[in-house]
């Protein structure tokens, strides 16, 4: 449909539901990119939803009709809906003021996933938290109220250049280049995740031994690590986690599928070996049909591509294939890995940096839920959880202020719908210039960003551990997610408003399946937006016909707390 640049639509129709689905009208660009969505709350009456939305820099839109689309809690199923009246228009004075009303329905008879309170991690780059950081009594009290549950040691993309025995980097002219006594070993680090009372997870350093000819070096080093913390020591580190994101053509050395599947395997084998009950985790993308560009390269191509650059990477990889002519389809990742290293894998790692600047996409999760269900298809019998060891917004969105503190909200709450059971936030703190942005708590100051606030709220209201129930509501401007906690004697919902309409938004909030009262509310905002100043307030909510009624700031987000009666 054509519409005119820059300017507020109206999107509306009326839908009546005769199954019990989730219909959903949805609107997106011509590329299939979510600009907004609703789902209908009504029942088998007639009702209609609407949204309102912005074109942007569009000038086409695609008007969808989802007359059975599911949310996570309720699955596929026939059934019959009706439409009606749909209708695409300019926004007016009225609109506004109507967008400026939500209601959102809780409801408690229909619980979905558990919690699990190691979702609510962070990762610890063994270079920024050094000797000076662990010492810092303000980045400890921020930690403790979090608060954090899993530690992620010793990062990411470094843990592939990282000796353990040493605290030195196989090649110090790469990342993350610094190296030595001042930074993080396994002992400090151990007695700090301790103190914290966090769980810690170990990246093994697995493209090392590739680059330096000599991948049983690395299996023994992996070994050695884990008789060191378990045996020697007696630290009972669980989650291993081998390499990081070698499925990507731009890491110190990328690897073809069946590499990977096949080192695992020896991972595990030796590491098991030695301390049986220890956990392993292969990582891969979080689209199951992924693949990296290097298949169908061969060693001594992979070798000769480490000196270029990611684009100028790809670009040879480019080149090289063209060479080769006709190539066989590439091996995708997770079915080649599950199939030769699914027996040694205990748990499935991803990682995922959001693309957008809020939250659009309802089924943010969805491929999380997709990979959720290949592997109970593959290895039938086994419960292999998710562990999202690296998540944050996209390097490229530059989201700050409100803005950060609304999209991680949100992404925390769909990763836990989706099924994601353990998770550590990319990164606590940062290296480099122009990163900080990023940050769960500033690494000069110690001082918290937008992220901190969002992983904290969402943190002490459900790291305890609870069972997610559905929610809906009837304005694309709005999220929620809610969960039972305190073994069902509580109920405890997160909302977010992402509108910065003068006045806020006021929320009509009714809730089915639990009879309790209002005990507690927190809202977090900012002014203006893009202040990195978060501000937590008490909130209260008021009763009203059908439930109770919350007033929301521009841009902010609210965790209500509800005791049983």
């Amino acid at each position: 449909m054509d519409v005119e640049p820059g300017q507020r639509y109206v999107a509306s129709l009326w839908i009546r539901n005769l199954s019990g689905l989730a219909p959903m009208l949805r609107i997106s660009d011509m590329s299939w990119q979510t600009i907004a969505s609703v789902e209908c709350i009504g029942g088998s009456e007639w009702s209609q939803v609407h949204l309102i939305f912005d074109t942007g820099g569009a000038k086409q839109i695609r008007f969808q009709i989802f007359g059975g689309w599911m949310s996570e809690s309720l699955r596929s199923a026939p059934g019959e809906t009706l439409c009606d009246d749909a209708v695409l228009r300019k926004a007016g004075a009225e609109d506004l003021d109507a967008l400026r009303q939500c209601r959102i329905v809780v409801d408690a008879s229909k619980p979905g996933r558990e919690i699990n309170p190691l979702f609510f991690g962070a990762n610890a780059l063994f270079m920024v938290e050094d000797d000076q950081a662990r010492a810092d009594p303000k980045l400890e009290r921020l930690l403790r109220e979090m608060p954090i549950k899993l530690l992620r040691y010793p990062g990411g993309e470094m843990a592939d250049n990282f000796h353990w025995k040493t605290n030195l980097l196989n090649d110090n002219t790469k990342f993350p280049f610094r190296e030595g006594p001042d930074t993080t070993d396994t002992d400090e680090f151990m007695a700090w995740s301790r103190s914290l009372g966090a769980e810690p997870i170990f990246v093994a350093n697995l493209e090392s031994g590739y680059i330096n000819g000599d991948l049983d070096a690395a299996i023994r080093e992996a070994a050695d690590w884990v008789r060191y913390c378990n045996i020697e020591k007696g630290y009972g580190v669980k989650y291993w986690e081998i390499g990081n994101e070698s499925y990507l053509q731009g890491t110190y050395y990328p690897l073809r599928a069946r590499q990977y599947a096949e080192a695992v395997v020896r991972f595990a084998q030796a590491m098991k070996a030695v301390d049986p009950t220890i956990l392993i985790g292969a990582i891969g993308p979080h689209d199951i049909n992924g693949s990296n560009a290097v298949e169908g390269l061969d060693d001594r191509e992979i070798l000769a591509l480490l000196p270029f650059a990611n684009e100028a990477r790809r670009a040879e990889i480019d080149r090289i294939k063209k060479t080769k002519g006709a190539m066989p389809p590439p091996d995708k990742w997770w079915p080649t890995v599950v199939e030769i290293a699914g027996a040694a894998m205990d748990f499935a790692v991803v990682h995922r940096y959001y693309p957008n600047d809020l939250l659009v996409d309802t089924r943010v999760a969805e491929s999380i839920e997709a990979l959720k269900a290949f592997l109970s298809e593959r290895l039938p019998g086994r419960d292999i959880p998710i562990a999202l060891t690296e998540w944050n917004s996209g390097k490229n969105t530059r989201t700050q202020g409100a803005t950060q503190m609304l999209l991680i909200a949100e992404l925390a709450g769909e990763y836990i719908r989706g099924g994601v059971e353990l998770a550590t936030f990319w990164p606590l703190r940062n290296l480099g210039p122009n990163t900080g942005y990023r940050e769960a708590i500033d690494r000069e100051s110690s001082a918290p960003r937008a992220s901190y606030f969002a992983l904290s709220a969402m943190g002490q209201a459900f790291a305890g551990g609870g069972t997610v129930v559905h929610t809906r509501k009837d304005k694309p401007s709005a999220w929620s997610f809610a969960a039972l906690t305190a073994e069902d004697r509580r109920l405890v919902v997160a909302i977010t408003n992402k509108t910065l309409l003068e006045g806020g938004m006021q929320v009509d909030l009714a809730l089915e399946g639990f009879e309790g009262e209002f005990a507690s509310g927190l809202l977090y905002s900012a002014n203006p937006a893009e202040s990195e100043k978060i501000r937590a307030e008490a909130l209260e909510c008021e009763p009203v016909e059908g439930g109770w009624r919350v007033e929301l700031k521009p841009y902010s987000l609210a965790i209500l707390k509800f005791e049983k009666r």
